[in-house]
């Protein structure tokens, strides 16, 4: 945000900020808010302020619906109604008779969503879907070059909805895992100029690995904005715009440095989703650690097994061993070089224990 407006780029967030830094400075229109309506209305009164040939950045952050926010605790029929085509309603599911039970002038809205949990998060997701749509075709309108970005969490915690809530495409590991399936999320991107998609209609599969620290120096590639030394040697990603430029399967990023993760609360669901605390990832291989505790290490060849199903790092003495264990001595240096540098949690918050099975 900072680069961007120091240059000349009119920003604009709007939604969740759940960073201690104050905004004020860092762009030119914020509203900070957990009102998913009142976030959408003031991106929308953002592009309609974009002065013609200016280059400008919208930023949403978008809180999920809920009752209690934007509903007033109750779900309009249309509203409603979308939260039924998304859902398996099998037979003897209680879930059906949400409908004429839970769908009236309750104000509890934990008490609604806890006995009507699928439909409730369904028609939740379906509204925010349909919406955000919305405000990208009315981007998509505007003339120039247009970049557009959609990105999600990972899916809703399993005891949150039911007990059918799988990963994405089945990876190992739910939402607040260290595993892929709680790391993987959904990324679409498209690229407009002067009116036309430069995508084709049906788009391409993107297989290079994508981090969410990339789209900072991507978005800086796009604006023609060469970041200071200061600023270039702060971003641990790397520019996606190749991909941008050419959305094909053959896309690559090229990375100079590993990846690393934290995460320190206990993940939902089967104890095999629960991974260690620490992770990081060096070309095809990923570590994972929880540092005192006598758990194993974990490590993973995703080139061969992207499921994470087969540790390797204790395998039996067989050929390239040797490697193998020079390879988790440079990831667990370079993983606790990384912990040391990093700041304490905000707050009293301690970490947990991660024991999995």
């Amino acid at each position: 945000f900072e680069v961007m407006h120091e240059e000349g780029v009119l920003v604009g967030h709007f939604g969740l900020w759940p960073f201690q830094d104050d905004l004020a400075g860092l762009v030119d229109s914020a509203l900070v808010t957990d009102h998913f309506g009142d976030a959408m209305a003031a991106a929308q009164d953002f592009l309609a302020s974009v002065p013609p040939d200016r280059d400008f950045f919208l930023s949403l952050w978008l809180p999920r619906i809920d009752a209690t926010t934007d509903f007033g605790g109750t779900f309009s029929e249309a509203r409603w109604a979308l939260g039924f085509p998304a859902v398996n309603m099998r037979k003897n599911d209680a879930s059906a008779l949400c409908y004429d039970t839970f769908r009236g002038e309750d104000k509890d809205y934990t008490r609604r969503y806890a006995g009507c949990p699928r439909h409730t998060y369904r028609a939740n997701r379906g509204h925010e879907v349909t919406a955000v749509a919305g405000l990208v075709e009315h981007v998509a309108e505007l003339s120039g070059d247009l970049f557009a970005a959609v990105t999600s969490a990972s899916g809703p915690e399993s005891w949150h909805v039911d007990g059918n809530v799988q990963s994405i495409l089945r990876f190992r590991g739910l939402k607040r895992s260290l595993y892929d399936g709680g790391l993987r999320v959904p990324f679409r991107f498209q690229r407009w100029q002067d009116g036309s998609p430069a995508t084709p209609t049906n788009g391409a599969v993107i297989s290079a690995d994508l981090n969410a620290v990339d789209i900072a120096p991507t978005l800086l590639d796009m604006f023609g904005i060469s970041p200071s030394q200061g600023w270039a040697d702060s971003m641990s990603g790397v520019s996606f715009i190749g991909c941008v430029e050419n959305p094909s399967t053959e896309c690559e990023v090229t990375r100079r440095s590993a990846q690393m993760w934290e995460w320190r609360y206990r993940a939902p669901g089967h104890c095999t989703d629960e991974s260690p605390r620490f992770a990081i990832m060096m070309g095809p291989f990923k570590l994972l650690v929880e540092p005192n505790t006598g758990r194993p290490q974990e490590l993973f060849d995703l080139s061969l097994a992207m499921f994470e199903k087969t540790n390797i790092a204790n395998a039996s003495l067989v050929a390239g061993q040797g490697r193998l264990e020079n390879i988790i001595d440079i990831m667990q240096t370079e993983l606790e070089r990384w912990v040391d540098s990093l700041p304490a949690a905000p707050g009293a918050a301690a970490a947990e224990y991660h024991p999995g099975c």
